[in-house]
């Protein structure tokens, strides 16, 4: 699997690991939060969006993840791969796939939704510049 869209590499640490070896079901979520946030660098490059005076926040309204396969420590990273599925008038929807780039194994694939807001906690419509920035990594059918 290749292709689907943003890439990000992610390295298991040793502190992620459950007593069966397996990466715990909470890194995964972590795993989605980098991914995203990676992955938003780009649009985000010139906007307030997450620094001190940005009048603006983003909450997450919902996160999903579907486990396919244990993933265990290796040395060579695994590759999550993020693309959005949903710009909508407050909200975005991302979905993220980890897997292994030298194994066709699917080992997880997540969801994330996240709203625009206000201080405090109110949506609010995303930028019209963000919306263009975004255009280019939304997934279309």
């Amino acid at each position: 699997m290749s292709g689907f869209g943003y890439e990000h590499p992610l390295r298991v640490r040793w502190s992620e690991l459950d007593p069966y070896d397996h990466v715990n079901n909470v890194s995964y979520l972590t795993y989605l939060q980098e991914s995203t946030i990676a992955m938003m660098a780009e649009p985000r490059r010139d906007l307030p969006w997450g620094r001190p005076g940005d009048p603006h926040t983003w909450v997450v309204a919902a996160q999903d993840m579907t486990y396919r396969a244990p993933m265990l420590y290796q040395i060579e990273p695994y590759l999550a791969e993020v693309v959005i599925l949903r710009v909508g008038s407050t909200s975005v929807t991302f979905e993220m796939r980890i897997h292994d780039p030298h194994v066709d194994v699917t080992y997880a694939v997540g969801h994330l939704v996240l709203v625009h807001a206000d201080p405090h906690g109110t949506p609010v419509p995303l930028p019209d510049i963000l919306r263009e920035r975004l255009r280019p990594l939304t997934l279309t059918v």
